[in-house]
């Protein structure tokens, strides 16, 4: 036989837990404000979505008429429920003669409809606060132009440098592609990943669509403009950025002579660049968009070594674009800091006055 003491029963755990809980002095918890108008907002929108599911029931599915979601793209379907505070409430809750209130049921949590938190986390977190739109949104849409924007010298980076404390930027450039393959999988480039709300967006495409009609990225004038219509129609509809706060840009024109000697047979050409410009910017006006003809713009810097092979660009082609974009958020953002200067937190200021 051993004489070693048997392991408590889990009864017995449990009494020691209840025992050394009920001897240890237990955290100040204090009632939090009420919920915020985000929350409210939300519970007054879930009774209009069960509303609108139910009357989809009725239509044919071959008849079913969603709004942004077209043939072909993916949608995500959620079931909700609603559980009212009060059902949450634990049957062990009690205030002290001090009106403290104590919450005797940690896993719970909730005392008179609020939920209890410690203190040391009160300290920073103001629940009644909605953070949703503390920093401006950016969304950038194009090809390899934006795409490679992200590179360490590249505009995209500039702007993300300048702007890194006013804004949250989304970068989806895509290299190669024109603006029917944008268009056609619109849905998964701006919807598919959270935030899908933007405040601002920067749209920059058409130097894929103006190859030589022979190239599988070629897309015909008419069509080009239609597409970058709906595509600007997506934006206004699906992430509510406005015509106003977005700046739609030109294909550039290109060094010739140093595109014809790296891809000889691009079938690009300044004339086919000029002429997708110009429906750009007739778009654009027809929208009521803000625009920036970059065409003019690096042909009067032409001979100043913009591009590292003649259509993509270099450090000081970069440069150039991202002033033009920092051009139009400036003011659009001009005074927002969400979140105090250092020297405003320490009274550095203070001292230096």
């Amino acid at each position: 036989m051993s004489d070693r003491t048997p392991p408590p029963t889990t009864t017995q755990s449990h009494a020691a837990v209840l025992k050394l809980l009920a001897s240890t002095e237990r955290p100040p918890t204090y009632k939090l404000p009420p919920p915020s108008s985000l929350l409210s907002r939300i519970a007054n929108f879930l009774p209009e979505i069960a509303a609108a599911n139910e009357k989809l029931e009725g239509v044919p599915q071959n008849e079913r008429d969603i709004e942004c979601v077209e043939e072909g793209m993916r949608h995500i379907e959620m079931n909700v429920q609603v559980v009212e505070e009060n059902e949450m409430q634990s049957e062990s809750e009690s205030e002290s003669e001090g009106g403290e209130i104590v919450v005797l049921d940690d896993e719970k949590g909730v005392v008179d409809g609020y939920i209890m938190a410690p203190a040391h986390l009160l300290s920073f977190c103001d629940i009644s606060r909605d953070y949703t739109y503390m920093y401006k949104k950016l969304l950038l849409l194009g090809d390899s132009q934006t795409q490679f924007g992200a590179a360490p010298q590249g505009w995209v980076n500039l702007i993300a440098d300048k702007y890194c404390r006013r804004l949250d930027i989304t970068n989806r450039g895509l290299s190669g592609y024109n603006t029917r393959w944008y268009l056609e999988r619109i849905g998964d480039i701006v919807l598919a990943v959270p935030p899908h709300h933007y405040d601002l967006a920067v749209l920059w495409l058409g130097n894929n669509d103006n190859v030589g009609e022979g190239s599988v990225q070629h897309v015909p004038q008419r069509e080009y403009s239609n597409n970058l219509s709906l595509i600007v129609s997506k934006l206004v509809d699906c992430v509510g950025v406005q015509p106003g706060n977005l700046l739609i840009l030109t294909p550039a024109c290109v060094d010739q002579v140093m595109l014809d000697k790296v891809f000889p047979d691009s079938g690009r050409s300044n004339e086919r660049m000029r002429e997708y410009a110009d429906l750009t910017l007739n778009v654009a006006r027809e929208r009521q968009c803000e625009h920036a003809d970059l065409y003019s713009l690096f042909s009067e810097h032409a001979g100043e070594g913009l591009f590292t092979d003649g259509l993509h660009l270099n450090k000081e082609g970069n440069r150039l674009i991202s002033q033009v974009v920092d051009k139009f958020l400036s003011p659009r953002i001009e005074g927002i800091l969400p979140l105090p200067d250092w020297k405003d937190l320490s009274g550095m200021k203070s001292l230096e006055k």
